[in-house]
């Protein structure tokens, strides 16, 4: 994607520090990928948790972030925790991109355990971080598609 055609501005990353060694994975992944296509303006924030991805989104587009990419890591522990973040985070996430009308990439892992996380986080599945910046320049080169007809 050539981004001297788009008014791309910054992108922000909200990257929740629980299960830390997933999370570091999954920004190293986006990292690589936005180095990748060329980009180098966007701005990083880390949150405790999940929970606290939403919010930090919205502080991220007052920053005049076009996008912000949710990355982060829930899994399936022994009590209802894992069902409480996984529901916060989703609809938070919804009613933050909603509000502000710019895009939030959901590159947050749900998964039943560890080795499913790691799997999708440069493992045998894939890896999220990467899959969210391409869908990030996908719906911003969208977006200015849609505003601009």
């Amino acid at each position: 994607m050539d981004m001297k055609k788009t008014s791309f501005k910054k992108i922000g990353l909200a990257l929740s520090s629980f299960n830390l060694d997933i999370a570091i994975r999954l920004k190293e992944g986006a990292l690589d990928e936005l180095k990748k296509t060329g980009i180098n303006n966007f701005e990083i924030r880390e949150v405790p948790g999940v929970v606290e991805i939403p919010l930090l989104a919205q502080w991220l587009f007052q920053k005049n972030c076009q996008a912000v990419i949710a990355l982060g890591a829930v899994i399936r522990g022994e009590t209802a925790h894992f069902d409480a973040c996984c529901r916060m985070v989703e609809q938070g996430c919804m009613q933050v991109q909603l509000k502000m009308n710019r895009p939030i990439i959901f590159g947050i892992l749900m998964t039943e355990n560890k080795a499913q996380a790691l799997a999708r986080s440069g493992g045998k599945k894939g890896h999220i971080g990467r899959l969210a910046v391409q869908t990030t320049l996908k719906m911003l080169s969208f977006m200015e598609e849609v505003q601009r007809n």
